[in-house]
């Protein structure tokens, strides 16, 4: 019987330590494709960003940023960008708030504050960022980033799921 195995890329398959997936993971990955079983890379991150890990594992399909879109070998099969409108209205309201936002280009992620809660987390799994050019504002995203403590969320989520509506 044929299965599908999904793998995660950070801390699952990626050891952070050494930023590379275990000879041991790549070769119980081989035995699953080798066995006629699909293997399918699930990440929140961007497909230029997951891809060395998943032609490393040699994966039927990726599925990034949280499911915006989705590879079958190299092929763009799905893609589901977001609301411009809806996302500068988002944007604006963090802005009023005082917290820092970003977005995701692919290659490289923009972040409207180069602040400890903003750049930590994209260092941490070296995503290249800038605070230069908003891209956002003129090109198709698939992913954007809000970034406040989630003691705030019953307080922020009723107001920030306002301004997208």
């Amino acid at each position: 019987m044929q299965r599908i195995f999904f793998f995660d890329i950070d801390n699952t398959l990626l050891d952070h330590r050494t930023h590379t997936v275990p000879d041991s993971a790549i070769a119980a990955i081989g035995r699953l494709r080798h066995a006629g079983h699909t293997v399918v890379v699930a990440t929140g991150r961007s497909y230029d960003h997951a891809r060395p890990v998943a032609d490393r594992i040699e994966s039927n399909y990726v599925i990034t940023q949280n499911g915006a879109r989705i590879h079958q070998h190299h092929a763009e099969v799905y893609s589901r960008t977001l609301d411009r409108a809806a996302l500068d209205r988002l944007f604006a309201r963090m802005a009023v708030l005082s917290h820092p936002y970003g977005a995701n280009q692919g290659v490289i992620g923009y972040i409207n504050e180069a602040v400890p809660t903003t750049t930590i987390a994209l260092d941490s799994v070296k995503l290249p960022w800038q605070t230069d050019d908003p891209f956002y504002q003129r090109e198709a995203v698939h992913q954007a980033w809000l970034f406040f403590d989630e003691a705030l969320d019953s307080t922020y989520w009723p107001t920030l799921v306002a301004a997208l509506l």
